[in-house]
């Protein structure tokens, strides 16, 4: 019998789900990873970003409760970006000592807490297995004839270059990958009719669609990062020299060459997915680790 070790992960997010008229998908991203039975969640970090820090640490502390996982640590990190030295980024220099070429870090958020880690330990990105990050884009993102900005990489654009140039194995789930991910009208009624516990959470993000991007729905921007720990055979990888410099970074613009896979040569070569293989099963795959949940905030 062949035993399938779970990969062991960090999630580093600005989780706001709980708090009205604010993002869910870093909630979500919580109730999947802690839902499979692939990953083993080793901690949570909280950085700035979809909102202020003391509401992520305190929706993401209530989520936690609400799903019995009291016992899993979590901690705050930065508050503004260049806010380096934080109780997060000590708490990432310790579970990756603790666990070398182990840890994947899932980073949906702001890359502060990341790049305060290796300020710590400078041998911190040597010892990661790889980081799976939601970020960055390759062309504008333009909804509803508005140019929408870029948030993750942009909200701290040294740390994000820091982190995406760094010695680490990088998987980027950019954007534009993103825009696959459609939660829409039939995913709504589908999660109306079967998943009852979570339904009114997700129906206020759905409905607000329509101010933000010109129509009901949501795309599930860290979901799909989240996916390629759980599913990574969803994805077509693709290799790419890194070549954005650190000012790219202040508008979150990537800018890559394609190389092949077994080139080498260069100083940093990332994995910048290009497909969602089967999107059915994609969403399939959410629906069906959300059913485990009955949560009341």
């Amino acid at each position: 019998m062949v035993i399938i070790l779970a990969e062991k992960v960090l999630i580093d997010c600005d989780n706001t789900m709980g708090i009205p008229g604010m993002e869910i998908d870093d909630g979500l991203v919580i109730l999947l990873m802690a839902a499979s039975k692939k990953v083993e969640i080793k901690g949570i970090t909280g950085v700035f970003g979809n909102g202020s820090i003391n509401q992520v640490m305190e929706s993401t502390q209530n989520l936690i409760e609400q799903i019995g996982l009291t016992d899993l640590p979590l901690y705050r990190g930065a508050k503004s970006k260049n806010n380096y030295n934080t109780k997060a980024a000590e708490f990432l220099v310790n579970q990756v000592n603790k666990n070398p070429e182990e840890i994947n870090i899932l980073a949906i958020g702001p890359l502060t807490n990341i790049a305060g880690a290796y300020k710590l330990d400078n041998d911190f990105f040597k010892k990661v297995k790889s980081i799976v990050v939601m970020g960055g884009i390759t062309d504008p993102l333009v909804f509803n004839g508005k140019t929408m900005d870029e948030l993750n990489f942009s909200s701290d654009h040294k740390a994000a270059y820091t982190v995406l140039s760094s010695e680490s194995s990088i998987v980027l789930a950019n954007a534009n990958l993103c825009l696959q991910a459609f939660f829409g009208k039939k995913e709504m009624e589908f999660v109306e009719k079967n998943i009852n516990g979570i339904s009114k959470y997700i129906k206020p993000w759905y409905n607000k669609g329509e101010d933000l991007i010109g129509k009901k729905g949501f795309y599930m921007w860290d979901l799909v990062a989240a996916l390629y720990l759980i599913k990574p055979e969803l994805f077509e990888d693709r290799y790419y020299y890194l070549r954005s410099t650190i000012d790219d970074f202040k508008k979150g613009k990537l800018k890559v060459e394609e190389q092949e896979k077994a080139d080498k040569n260069e100083r940093k070569i990332i994995n910048m997915p290009t497909k969602i293989k089967d999107i059915e099963l994609f969403k399939r795959t959410i629906f069906n680790l959300l059913d485990n949940y009955d949560i009341d905030f």
